[in-house]
């Protein structure tokens, strides 16, 4: 079922069946008779359901401000992260961050002997 269907199945349901609405319990047997097919199908089409709702809410909250407060700590972590990559090392700021090196750190790998200059 293609999107806007899924969209439209909230507002016409009532119309389609006649002003008749299942109960949760026929729509639940409903279910218990489909076909693998059927209930493959089923499932897909409450995901795009379910992923139409979010779609709309998400839009809604946008809209409606709510969510401003996150956007403007996203861009502030951003802009934070930004400033932090473009500004330059300082000598020693990786102090402390090696703690450990091999007795054989200089050693030469195997393989790679041909490279060494004499």
């Amino acid at each position: 079922m293609q999107l806007v269907n899924v969209l439209d199945f909230k507002y016409n349901f009532a119309q389609v069946t006649n002003n008749y609405l299942m109960s949760i319990t026929e729509i639940q047997d409903a279910v218990m008779k489909l076909s693998a097919d059927e209930l493959k199908e089923f499932v897909e089409w409450i995901d795009e359901l379910k992923n139409a709702h979010w779609d709309q809410q998400i839009a809604e909250d946008l809209t409606s401000g709510k969510l401003d407060h996150l956007i403007a700590e996203a861009r502030k972590e951003k802009l934070v992260e930004n400033i932090a990559t473009t500004q330059p090392r300082k000598f020693g700021c990786g102090k402390g961050i090696v703690t450990y090196v091999a007795d054989d750190f200089d050693t030469t790998l195997p393989g790679f002997k041909e490279y060494m200059q004499p």
